[in-house]
């Protein structure tokens, strides 16, 4: 177990050591790619998340989860969905990840869905955003914004059938809450507008991070014949954007 540790140790001071020589031998190329990275999260991750994260948060916090679900409640009820799963749902697939798995966690936090309820539900609340789809994917990489559509419905659909797979095989543990009405409290709407800028600005941190020490192991592979593109891609999906029609490579990055 010792040995173990002394390895991981060790590893951890070789990669410090190596990325320390990294940010002072080549400062240029550090710069470059860090300014890339801060370019990608102001262009794509800020634009695509930070409204429908704060917009997510309030309608769990003030309740108007209540009305979004309405026209929706007598075919939700049918697959045994709660008012919040079912908000969840289309918040999930309307804004995409990682709104879903955020809403989730915080209906877990608030004890308003067991912990099996929460992990059944990962799995239909999984998407990606239509933004970030048709605008990315479809605008950017395929130059054809009808591809980007049929992506993100392919998605929506295979949600949908997971939903319904889930619905009626899985027995359903409920937590029973007490139904409260909606209330909007500026200070908790503030909250909600703080704690998404906050999460944004630590995946943003990551993204930045990730960036870095990754032009740093392409530096190190230059000379192999390897896919420069798909290892990007695969660490950080935000590199997608800088994809030139090498659409061969985009059934392994969405297989991984």
């Amino acid at each position: 177990m010792n040995s173990k540790i002394k390895i991981k140790t060790l590893l951890l001071i070789l990669t410090a050591v190596l990325t320390i020589s990294y940010t002072v031998i080549f400062p240029e190329r550090m710069t470059k790619s860090s300014y890339l990275a801060i370019k990608r999260c102001i262009e794509i991750v800020v634009p695509s998340l930070l409204f429908p994260m704060c917009i997510s948060l309030i309608i769990l916090k003030t309740g108007i989860y209540k009305l979004l679900c309405f026209p929706f409640r007598f075919v939700f009820r049918l697959l045994r969905l709660s008012d919040e799963e079912i908000s969840v749902f289309i918040m999930a697939n309307i804004s995409g990840y990682p709104i879903g798995a955020l809403m989730i966690s915080q209906l877990y936090t608030e004890k308003k869905v067991t912990k099996s309820d929460a992990e059944r539900m990962l799995t239909f609340c999984y998407a990606p955003s239509p933004s970030f789809v048709i605008s990315l994917v479809g605008v950017i990489v395929f130059k054809n914004k009808n591809i980007g559509v049929l992506i993100y419905l392919s998605n929506l659909i295979v949600n949908l059938i997971l939903l319904l797979f889930y619905s009626l095989t899985q027995k359903i543990q409920r937590i029973n809450t007490e139904i409260t009405g909606i209330k909007i409290n500026p200070e908790e709407i503030s909250d909600c507008i703080y704690s998404s800028a906050q999460k944004l600005v630590k995946m943003c941190s990551i993204i930045l991070v990730i960036s870095v020490l990754l032009d740093f192991v392409i530096l190190l592979i230059e000379g192999f014949s390897l896919d420069i593109n798909l290892i990007k891609c695969i660490f950080e999906i935000s590199y997608i954007a800088e994809i030139k029609r090498d659409y061969n490579i985009l059934l392994i990055i969405a297989s991984l």
